[in-house]
Protein backbone atom coordinates (compact mmCIF):
# COMPACT_ATOMS: atom_id res chain seq x y z
CA UNK A 1 0.00 0.00 0.00
CA UNK A 2 1.38 3.44 -0.68
CA UNK A 3 1.43 6.15 2.00
CA UNK A 4 1.45 9.98 1.11
CA UNK A 5 2.55 12.42 3.52
CA UNK A 6 1.56 16.13 3.13
CA UNK A 7 2.17 18.95 5.82
CA UNK A 8 0.76 21.99 5.96
CA UNK A 9 -1.55 20.57 3.18
CA UNK A 10 1.70 20.34 0.70
CA UNK A 11 3.12 16.69 -0.56
CA UNK A 12 6.11 16.20 0.81
CA UNK A 13 6.74 12.06 0.38
CA UNK A 14 5.18 8.68 0.17
CA UNK A 15 5.78 5.58 1.78
CA UNK A 16 5.30 2.21 0.21
CA UNK A 17 4.76 -0.78 2.72
CA UNK A 18 3.24 -4.06 2.25
CA UNK A 19 0.54 -4.77 4.72
CA UNK A 20 -0.70 -8.86 4.74
CA UNK A 21 -4.71 -9.12 5.47
CA UNK A 22 -5.41 -8.51 8.84
CA UNK A 23 -2.37 -7.09 9.89
CA UNK A 24 -1.02 -3.60 10.99
CA UNK A 25 2.36 -2.30 10.32
CA UNK A 26 4.52 0.13 11.11
CA UNK A 27 5.97 2.96 8.61
CA UNK A 28 8.53 5.59 9.58
CA UNK A 29 8.93 8.23 7.06
CA UNK A 30 11.56 11.44 8.11
CA UNK A 31 11.42 14.91 7.31
CA UNK A 32 14.13 17.41 7.06
CA UNK A 33 12.86 20.63 8.71
CA UNK A 34 14.67 24.23 8.53
CA UNK A 35 13.82 27.80 10.46
CA UNK A 36 11.31 28.38 7.94
CA UNK A 37 8.88 25.27 8.87
CA UNK A 38 8.64 27.07 12.56
CA UNK A 39 5.50 27.29 14.31
CA UNK A 40 2.29 24.87 14.60
CA UNK A 41 2.37 22.31 11.76
CA UNK A 42 -0.35 19.93 10.46
CA UNK A 43 0.62 16.14 9.28
CA UNK A 44 -1.54 14.36 7.08
CA UNK A 45 -0.92 10.94 5.97
CA UNK A 46 -3.47 9.34 3.44
CA UNK A 47 -3.53 6.47 1.37
CA UNK A 48 -4.92 5.91 -2.25
CA UNK A 49 -8.74 5.35 -0.89
CA UNK A 50 -8.95 8.90 0.47
CA UNK A 51 -8.02 7.21 4.31
CA UNK A 52 -6.21 9.85 6.33
CA UNK A 53 -4.98 10.80 9.23
CA UNK A 54 -3.78 14.16 10.88
CA UNK A 55 -1.59 15.02 13.71
CA UNK A 56 -0.66 18.87 14.31
CA UNK A 57 3.22 19.49 15.67
CA UNK A 58 4.96 22.27 16.94
CA UNK A 59 7.89 22.68 15.22
CA UNK A 60 10.10 24.32 17.63
CA UNK A 61 13.47 26.63 16.23
CA UNK A 62 16.80 25.84 17.39
CA UNK A 63 19.02 27.49 20.24
CA UNK A 64 20.03 31.13 19.04
CA UNK A 65 22.51 33.02 21.17
CA UNK A 66 23.20 36.89 20.63
CA UNK A 67 23.96 39.45 23.33
CA UNK A 68 21.29 40.77 24.56
CA UNK A 69 20.36 44.73 24.80
CA UNK A 70 21.74 47.67 23.91
CA UNK A 71 24.29 47.15 27.02
CA UNK A 72 25.05 43.56 27.01
CA UNK A 73 28.36 43.96 29.49
CA UNK A 74 28.35 45.58 32.59
CA UNK A 75 31.71 46.18 34.89
CA UNK A 76 32.53 48.09 37.63
CA UNK A 77 33.34 51.75 36.93
CA UNK A 78 36.59 51.32 39.52
CA UNK A 79 38.60 48.81 41.22
CA UNK A 80 42.06 48.45 43.30
CA UNK A 81 45.18 47.47 42.05
CA UNK A 82 45.25 43.28 42.62
CA UNK A 83 41.51 43.03 42.52
CA UNK A 84 39.40 40.64 40.40
CA UNK A 85 37.59 42.36 38.03
CA UNK A 86 33.92 40.58 37.83
CA UNK A 87 31.94 41.31 34.78
CA UNK A 88 28.56 40.23 33.96
CA UNK A 89 27.34 39.76 30.48
CA UNK A 90 23.37 39.16 29.19
CA UNK A 91 23.05 35.87 26.94
CA UNK A 92 19.69 36.19 25.64
CA UNK A 93 18.62 32.55 23.29
CA UNK A 94 15.64 33.70 20.68
CA UNK A 95 15.35 30.50 19.76
CA UNK A 96 13.00 27.77 20.48
CA UNK A 97 14.66 25.13 22.58
CA UNK A 98 17.21 25.39 25.59
CA UNK A 99 20.68 25.73 24.46
CA UNK A 100 24.29 25.84 25.54
CA UNK A 101 27.33 27.97 24.85
CA UNK A 102 30.19 29.34 25.71
CA UNK A 103 30.92 32.94 26.29
CA UNK A 104 34.46 34.79 26.70
CA UNK A 105 36.23 37.80 28.19
CA UNK A 106 38.65 39.04 27.11
CA UNK A 107 40.48 41.90 28.85
CA UNK A 108 42.64 44.58 26.46
CA UNK A 109 42.73 41.58 23.66
CA UNK A 110 43.62 38.29 25.72
CA UNK A 111 41.61 35.92 26.53
CA UNK A 112 40.95 36.05 30.45
CA UNK A 113 38.05 33.86 31.11
CA UNK A 114 35.38 31.29 29.58
CA UNK A 115 32.43 30.32 30.80
CA UNK A 116 29.41 27.68 29.39
CA UNK A 117 25.67 29.09 30.32
CA UNK A 118 22.49 27.46 29.43
CA UNK A 119 19.53 29.17 28.12
CA UNK A 120 15.85 28.15 28.24
CA UNK A 121 14.36 29.13 24.77
CA UNK A 122 13.17 33.10 24.15
CA UNK A 123 15.23 34.09 28.10
CA UNK A 124 17.77 35.97 28.98
CA UNK A 125 20.70 35.18 31.52
CA UNK A 126 23.17 36.95 33.04
CA UNK A 127 26.66 35.19 33.60
CA UNK A 128 29.30 36.26 35.51
CA UNK A 129 32.96 35.70 34.34
CA UNK A 130 35.74 37.23 36.25
CA UNK A 131 38.87 38.57 35.38
CA UNK A 132 41.44 38.13 37.95
CA UNK A 133 44.82 38.48 36.49
CA UNK A 134 47.14 41.60 37.80
CA UNK A 135 46.12 44.29 35.77
CA UNK A 136 48.71 47.66 35.78
CA UNK A 137 46.90 51.12 36.93
CA UNK A 138 44.69 52.44 34.48
CA UNK A 139 41.89 51.46 32.30
CA UNK A 140 41.37 47.77 31.53
CA UNK A 141 38.78 47.26 28.27
CA UNK A 142 37.05 44.08 29.27
CA UNK A 143 35.00 42.52 25.92
CA UNK A 144 32.83 39.49 25.99
CA UNK A 145 31.87 37.14 22.87
CA UNK A 146 29.18 34.70 22.53
CA UNK A 147 30.21 31.22 20.55
CA UNK A 148 27.28 30.82 17.38
CA UNK A 149 27.01 34.96 17.61
CA UNK A 150 27.93 37.53 15.73
CA UNK A 151 29.60 40.59 16.85
CA UNK A 152 30.95 41.53 20.47
CA UNK A 153 30.31 43.99 23.15
CA UNK A 154 32.78 45.62 25.70
CA UNK A 155 32.96 48.06 29.24
CA UNK A 156 35.91 49.83 30.66
CA UNK A 157 37.11 49.45 34.33
CA UNK A 158 40.23 51.93 35.70
CA UNK A 159 42.21 50.04 38.13
CA UNK A 160 43.60 52.25 40.58
CA UNK A 161 46.72 52.84 41.82
CA UNK A 162 46.93 52.26 45.88
CA UNK A 163 48.10 55.49 48.25
CA UNK A 164 51.80 56.47 47.51
CA UNK A 165 52.04 58.74 50.31
CA UNK A 166 55.52 61.02 50.73
CA UNK A 167 56.47 63.88 53.71
CA UNK A 168 58.29 66.53 52.83
CA UNK A 169 59.35 69.22 55.45
CA UNK A 170 58.37 72.62 54.40
CA UNK A 171 59.70 75.02 57.02
CA UNK A 172 60.54 74.83 60.34
CA UNK A 173 62.09 77.72 62.54
CA UNK A 174 65.15 78.70 62.33
CA UNK A 175 67.42 79.66 63.96
CA UNK A 176 65.51 78.65 67.26
CA UNK A 177 66.49 79.88 70.85
CA UNK A 178 66.34 76.75 73.93
CA UNK A 179 63.49 78.63 75.38
CA UNK A 180 61.51 78.64 72.42
CA UNK A 181 58.96 76.19 70.74
CA UNK A 182 60.49 74.57 67.37
CA UNK A 183 57.68 74.70 64.60
CA UNK A 184 58.22 72.66 62.01
CA UNK A 185 55.27 72.34 59.02
CA UNK A 186 55.55 69.33 56.54
CA UNK A 187 53.71 68.44 53.30
CA UNK A 188 52.13 65.41 52.64
CA UNK A 189 51.67 64.38 49.00
CA UNK A 190 49.79 61.33 47.31
CA UNK A 191 51.07 60.21 43.90
CA UNK A 192 48.57 57.18 43.78
CA UNK A 193 44.65 57.24 43.06
CA UNK A 194 43.19 56.12 46.11
CA UNK A 195 43.03 57.98 49.65
CA UNK A 196 45.23 56.74 52.19
CA UNK A 197 46.01 57.68 55.45
CA UNK A 198 49.38 57.29 57.55
CA UNK A 199 51.16 58.89 60.87
CA UNK A 200 53.65 61.57 60.46
CA UNK A 201 56.52 62.04 63.33
CA UNK A 202 59.43 64.76 63.20
CA UNK A 203 62.49 63.78 65.11
CA UNK A 204 65.13 66.14 66.20
CA UNK A 205 68.80 65.15 66.06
Amino acid sequence: ARTWITLDGERVGFLTEDVAAGETETATFTLDLDERDAGEREIRAFTADDTSNARTVTVLEPADFALAGADPVSAPAEVSEGDPIDVDVDVENDGGVEGTTNVTLAADGETVAEEAVTVAGDVTETVTLTADEAFDPGDVTLTAAVEGADGQASATTTVLAPADLDVTVDSATDPALTDETLTVTGEVSNDGDKEGTTEVAFEVD
